[in-house]
């Protein structure tokens, strides 16, 4: 089992990510699972992984635009992804909300 982790830590820091940054979207992928209002597991699960694959996926880049280091970058994103992920979640499932908002798009919410 600690040859995983050794090839794992090897393929992190030869794609130009060190090991504090997996640290830290794990803990922030912890955090939303944490956080998420699903009460079974599975869409738990499905929340807190798509906020924390987005971070990973797109940390790098954003943190080269903001300048801040990639380990903030990943944190926030992960937090914050959640919170859009919830919202969009909930615009959709209200449908009503959902049809005034594209009427007021298209114009013809007058």
């Amino acid at each position: 089992m600690s040859d995983f982790w050794n090839r794992l830590a090897v393929a992190i820091t030869a794609e130009g990510r060190s090991t504090s940054v997996l640290v830290a979207l794990v803990g922030a992928t912890i955090f939303v699972f944490s956080q998420s209002s699903h009460t079974r597991i599975i869409p738990r699960m499905g929340e807190a992984a798509t906020a924390g694959l987005i971070a990973w996926a797109t940390g790098p880049e954003i943190a080269a635009w903001s300048g801040w280091s990639l380990t903030v970058v990943v944190i926030c994103i992960t937090a914050f992804g959640q919170i859009v992920l919830a919202s969009a979640r909930d615009l959709l499932r209200d449908r009503t909300i959902l049809l005034d908002l594209i009427k007021a798009i298209i114009g013809r919410g007058k």
